[in-house]
């Protein structure tokens, strides 16, 4: 796309000359691009050098150094209608919307371009309604320039995520956004598969890295951007975690080895870690690649039949982000697993999903949150030497404790328990090497019987809380004494 065709649009505005400043940013690396680009511009317009910048960083200082109260933002393979920026002055003149997005006109080009507008153009049909948050396009994007900074801007830390984390923020802010559908911008659509590829790969890792700086605010992204169950179960698929799980599971089912339906369904749980607990991430990644390299020859085969290529590119482009995902899962499995803080009472459903292995999300039941274990899940915790009673609470959300086939697990050794009410209460003992480091504490349960219905997940235990109390424990002099004064 030449960038001289780009400005000229820009230029050739149906709004005055001297009502509207271009500024272009680059990171100054191509000097070519400099030459390029200034004999399209007027003595009024701007070139702002960023050495370094990714492109959210060099989007940012060009809205940071803008002098009007209003600022499009746009791409160099982008061109505007005649009446575009006229239209944007007139919407923002008769809305009170902080920002506002511009609909799209595709350029001419291939089968593949083509598809990709078709599937946006449905995307935009939702974005695109008064009450959604996710306007923040920067092929064509209007925002008074004194809400862009009061909402902190663009996070240059996530170049391919900055669009979704700033329409969010606007939104959780209040800001309202709105659709200027009087103009619109003509968008040029990646046309080779390897751009394609490499895009939706790095926005993937953009978006994991961001959730990654973000653990404290796992709500936050679960209300805006849902949580995917990889993501959500990023410490279950360690290898140490799946070694962790195998063990107290092959110990579960040596003690039920008599009865054949238990060992069977703990089994199917078994064998979905053992493989990750010996090769870890990287047979699951190989099919996926496969998946993800077939869906592809399915669209080169179908290039150049629209609705053919339009049903089998979703499927592409789901596999490619699910390569993404487990890149970024590999890679956040570099860092070291998070420790637990030392406490007495565990909160399973205010733990970031990063500090639990073997549960599922948050969810709620009569105005209480909670979790769901898997058959098999570990609680890591953090305790002082001493003997301990714990609790781990149910609320009988799944009936009566009694009736679950239980095992309990404190750093592997199975520990005797009893039903007391809805909870599941027993007895530890941590000794001195122990103390003050990373214990876990594994439950073990036979899943519950999903056969009508349609959640197909492993579902073990409803835990709403698991509680410490410490044991007094009377010195042995103390005991002797008593003992004596009995005796007289």
């Amino acid at each position: 796309m030449d960038i001289g065709k780009c400005l000229d649009t820009w230029r050739r505005q149906t709004l005055p000359a001297d009502q509207f400043e271009i500024i272009v940013t680059t990171d100054g690396r191509d000097d070519k691009l400099l030459d390029e680009v200034r004999p399209h511009l007027l003595p009024q317009d701007r070139i702002i050098q960023k050495p370094g910048a990714n492109f959210s960083g060099m989007y940012d200082v060009g809205v940071r150094a803008a002098k009007a109260p209003i600022v499009l933002i746009t791409e160099m393979h982008c061109l505007a209608k005649r009446n575009c920026l006229e239209a944007v002055v007139e919407h923002f003149e008769t809305h009170d919307h902080a920002g506002a997005c511009l609909p799209t006109i595709p350029g001419k080009s291939n089968v593949l371009a083509a598809v990709e507008h078709a599937l946006f153009t449905g995307y935009f049909a939702e974005w695109s309604r008064d009450e959604d948050w996710r306007k923040v396009l920067v092929r064509g994007f209007a925002i008074r320039r004194q809400c862009y900074l009061d909402a902190g801007g663009f996070d240059v830390r996530f170049p391919r995520f900055m669009d979704w984390d700033f329409a969010a923020r606007l939104h959780s802010k209040g800001y309202r956004l709105g659709c200027i559908e009087t103009t619109a911008v003509v968008h040029y659509y990646n046309d080779r598969f390897r751009d394609f590829y490499e895009s939706v790969v790095q926005r993937t890792l953009d978006e994991y890295d961001y959730r990654l700086q973000h653990q404290q605010s796992e709500a936050f992204c679960d209300r805006y951007f849902g949580t995917p169950i990889e993501w959500q179960q990023r410490e279950t698929l360690r290898p140490e975690s799946a070694r962790r799980l195998c063990r107290v599971l092959s110990r579960t089912m040596r003690k039920y080895r008599y009865h054949l339906g238990i060992v069977r369904a703990l089994r199917r749980e078994w064998w979905q870690h053992w493989p990750i607990r010996l090769w870890g991430l990287s047979l699951w990644q190989l099919r996926t690649r496969w998946r993800a390299w077939q869906a592809r020859f399915r669209c080169w085969r179908h290039r150049n039949h629209f609705e053919r290529l339009l049903r089998t590119y979703p499927e592409t482009f789901k596999a490619i982000e699910d390569d993404g995902r487990l890149q970024a899962i590999r890679r956040y499995h570099r860092l070291p697993s998070p420790q637990p803080l030392p406490r007495l009472e565990y909160e399973v459903f205010e733990m970031s999903d990063g500090q639990l292995i073997g549960f599922y999300g948050r969810e709620n039941w009569q105005g209480k949150t909670f979790r769901w274990s898997r058959a098999a899940a570990i609680l890591p915790v953090c305790l002082e030497k001493g003997a301990y009673e714990f609790q781990i609470e149910t609320n009988g959300l799944r009936g009566d404790p009694k009736a679950y086939v239980l095992a309990v697990f404190f750093n592997d050794r199975e520990v005797p328990f009893e039903i007391c009410g809805n909870s599941i209460c027993g007895q530890i003992d941590v000794d001195t090497d122990q103390a003050g480091k990373r214990q876990d504490l594994a439950i073990v349960a036979l899943p519950m019987d999903m056969t009508h219905s349609a959640d197909t997940r492993s579902l073990g235990v409803p835990v709403f809380h698991v509680r410490f109390h410490a044991v007094d424990q009377q010195p042995c002099a103390e005991k002797n004494d008593r003992q004596e004064l009995c005796a007289v």
